[in-house]
């Protein structure tokens, strides 16, 4: 009995640290189970995760749990000296230089410091949200120099170091090696035993990092072996055993104006492409859907990818109206002009995983998959949309506003005009247009300078002499050091006021290059003024507290007008996983994303045409029909915000896979979910829960939108056995050039995966 209490007391004391600046303070101990949460404290954190390709894999792993004696360091010389084996806990500023150095391919990674480490621990910030620090060269880019080099044109020879910045942890392997990404409290717990092995000088008992990332598509050492026949990590292998599900999501698409004729199937009597009226030409104007970073969970992509989205939808609005305004000036009497072409806006989900959105997009358009993007019909027969006759397409376009001299009165904005005559003329019909534009400079990207990484690789790839053109903030290469990063979120990063330039100067280039209204008419100058500068401002400005500021996410204004969101006001804006696909499903609003629902019903709104429109209430779209208002424009439901976040919440937790890193159970208690403590929540909003907003009905409104799968064409979905296949690549597709689908996967990985630290 003596010893027993003699071990009681002894567990009490190496189970409580001292509380310190760090914050951390153990629990008070009554009962058992608080003693068993002092020895063993949970870090919240968000993990690296392996995820798997066609030809290999990347991310990290670990085949049990690995221990190691925690350290933090503060610059390379502590990191450089470490004297056994670690858990290194590292600031934002410092981490990518040890990663930079441990992937260092010039010597053995098993020599020096690089062997004696066991894994990487990422601080959140120094408190200021998750911006990492205010130093000058501070940087956090885990992505490579060239992002996606294998996807790129044949011309190019894929050197061009786009981003300076980029250490390349994204596209490695880290077997056995967990990388995380602490929460706040997380932080302030790792800090303190941190600080304990500091202050006792590593003298045993210590203080360790236990972390578990246990991935169910990572091949054992005996497999590796040939036993069973399975060498390699890759997605066939994941996906046949079950192990994996596909990255991507849903593209969203809508034109304007929408179209005026009824859908027709490609397979109707004669040439349904060729004919008048049907499916014609159009101009694409597109931006990314949703962002990427070696943290999935924290994937905000402020700057890289929601400054284009957000420049794309207040274009389509501005744009849109321009339209109404030129058509209210037609005269009594008056013929009226229609818009020589059409513009398609799109927002192309999962682009950082194979440009799958703009590959899926472009595939169906030329007749692929013609029974799977809408059900019954191509996307390009239900949307009327023919050939691409130019495409403008917006890049980081918020101008980094962070990273801009105090003495540089307006930044430019760079054209990047694809090679050709078209996208000359294009590029510079651009920069004619925002000469008249006041506070932003455009101009063309710098002689010898490559096509910039993008989607528009999709689509030169078909047809190398399309005009098109990319926007964006840099030149011969990116100017935001987060890019593609956990840090690159928040209202810090992107500049509202330029970005409302950029987006009138896109929406008045739309008049000149698709509405093709008579010079000097009275419809071009009523849709040039149309376009409202205060309108856009406000407009870009609403949809940055939209999609880039955390503190009010979903719950803005016009949100809570156009939908309920399902998974609270914040979330990830990484691409998300698909547990299934079936074509019936692909127009329903069941199964897509908070900001895949958020940008449909924008562009709904935004696009739809105002006379065609019945505006009926509704609440579901099967209470829209075709013809609306006596034309013959399908009419969708838009801005239904019924009670149904509880339903909705359950399938994007579904097709997200945001797992909890921590489950809830009597061992451990109310553990926190992934992402939810007390220092993040004003960051990430509430994931769960009901936002609280009365139901309210939609209206039906004429307009062509709609989803489109993004993912890779190989892939398909058997509804029987519940499992994805992985087909062969369409001959016609792998004659175009530019690289396989890569076929990106998420493994599957247990609730159990965590990080405690133990005493």
């Amino acid at each position: 009995m003596l010893r027993l209490g003699t071990w009681l007391a002894l567990a009490i004391l190496m189970a409580s640290p001292r509380p310190g600046v760090d914050g951390y303070e153990p629990k008070r101990i009554r009962k058992v189970a608080d003693l068993r949460d002092n020895m063993y404290p949970v870090m919240g954190h968000w993990p690296c995760v392996l995820l798997l390709n066609a030809t290999g894999s990347a991310g990290c792993s670990t085949r049990e749990p690995v221990w190691a004696t925690l350290q933090r360091c503060e610059d390379m010389g502590c990191v450089r000296s470490i004297a056994g084996d670690r858990t290194l806990l590292l600031p934002p500023s410092v981490f990518p230089r040890a990663m930079r150095e441990y992937l260092d391919g010039s010597a053995p990674v098993d020599e020096g410091w690089r062997g004696r480490v066991r894994g990487m621990l990422v601080e959140v910030g120094d408190g200021a949200g998750l911006n990492a620090t205010d130093l000058g060269d501070a940087s956090f880019s885990p992505q490579p120099a060239y992002p996606q080099a294998e996807l790129r044109p044949a011309n190019d020879p894929g050197t061009h170091q786009w981003n300076p910045h980029g250490f390349g942890a994204t596209d490695r392997r880290f077997e056995d090696f967990p990388i995380a990404l602490l929460d706040f409290e997380g932080t302030d717990l790792a800090r303190t035993f941190a600080r304990v092995n500091h202050e006792t000088e590593y003298v045993k008992p210590d203080r360790v990092a236990s972390a578990d990332f246990l991935m169910q598509s990572a091949l054992s050492s005996k497999q590796k072996l040939g036993v069973p026949k399975v060498t390699e990590e890759n997605s066939a292998y994941c996906l046949a055993a079950r192990a994996c599900l596909p990255i991507g999501g849903y593209s969203v698409i809508a034109t304007s104006p929408p179209r005026a004729s009824p859908p027709v199937r490609s397979d109707d009597d004669g040439d349904a492409r060729a004919r008048p009226g049907r499916r014609t030409p159009f101009v694409l104007v597109s931006a990314r859907l949703d962002a990427t970073a070696m943290f999935h969970d924290v994937a905000a992509g402020a700057n890289a990818a929601m400054s284009g989205l957000i420049v794309l939808l207040a274009a389509a609005e501005a744009y849109a109206a321009a339209l109404r305004a030129a058509e209210a000036a037609v005269a009594p009497g008056e013929a009226k002009a229609t818009p020589a072409k059409r513009v398609a806006f799109a927002a192309f989900a999962a682009e950082d995983w194979g440009y799958a959105g703009s590959r899926r997009f472009l595939w169906e358009l030329a007749g692929g998959g013609a029974d799977a993007g809408f059900g019954a019909a191509n996307v390009g027969d239900v949307l009327g949309l023919g050939d691409v006759d130019a495409a403008i397409e917006l890049g980081a376009i918020g101008l980094a506003h962070r990273r801009i001299p105090p003495d540089v009165a307006s930044p430019a904005v760079f054209v990047h005009a694809a090679p050709g005559v078209g996208g000359a003329g294009l590029a510079d019909a651009i920069i004619k247009t925002g000469a008249d534009v006041p506070g932003v400079s455009l101009r063309r990207s710098a002689d010898g300078v490559p096509f910039p990484p993008s989607s528009t690789f999709s689509l030169l790839r078909r047809d190398a002499a399309i005009p098109a053109a990319v926007l964006a903030e840099y030149d011969d290469r990116y100017i935001d050091p987060f890019y593609g990063g956990a840090f690159d979120s928040g209202v810090d990063a992107v500049d509202p006021a330029r970005m409302a330039r950029v987006a009138v100067v896109l929406a008045k280039t739309l008049l000149n290059v698709a509405a093709g209204f008579p010079p000097g008419s009275a419809q071009l100058a009523r849709a040039t003024e149309g376009v409202d500068g205060a309108g856009v401002d406000a407009t870009t400005r609403e949809l940055v507290t939209c999609l880039v500021d955390p503190a009010v996410g979903f719950d803005c204004d016009r949100a809570r007008a156009l939908f309920s969101h399902a998974t609270g006001r914040w979330s990830s804006r990484y691409a998300g996983v698909l547990p299934g696909l079936l074509a019936k499903d692909h127009q329903s609003p069941l199964g897509k994303s908070d900001v895949q629902r958020f940008a449909w019903n924008f562009l709904a709104n935004a696009t739809a045409d105002r006379h065609l429109s019945s505006f009926k209430s509704c609440a579901s779209q099967e209470e829209c029909g075709g013809g609306g208002g006596g034309g013959d424009v399908a009419e969708v439901c838009v801005g239904a915000t019924g009670d149904r976040g509880g339903f909705f919440g359950r399938q994007e937790r579904l097709r997200s896979k945001r797992r909890r890193l921590i489950e809830r159970d009597e061992r451990r208690g109310d553990a926190s979910r992934l992402g939810a403590d007390d220092g993040t929540s004003a960051l990430y909003g509430q994931l769960d829960g009901d936002d609280g907003t009365s139901a309210e009905p939609g209206a039906c409104v004429a307009a062509s939108v709609g989803f489109v799968p993004a993912l890779s064409h190989r892939l398909a979905f058997d509804a029987t056995e519940l499992i994805w296949r992985l087909g062969a690549t369409d001959p016609t597709e792998l004659a175009l050039g530019g690289g396989e689908d890569p076929v990106w996967t998420e493994s599957n990985w247990p609730g159990s995966v965590g990080i405690t630290a133990t005493v």
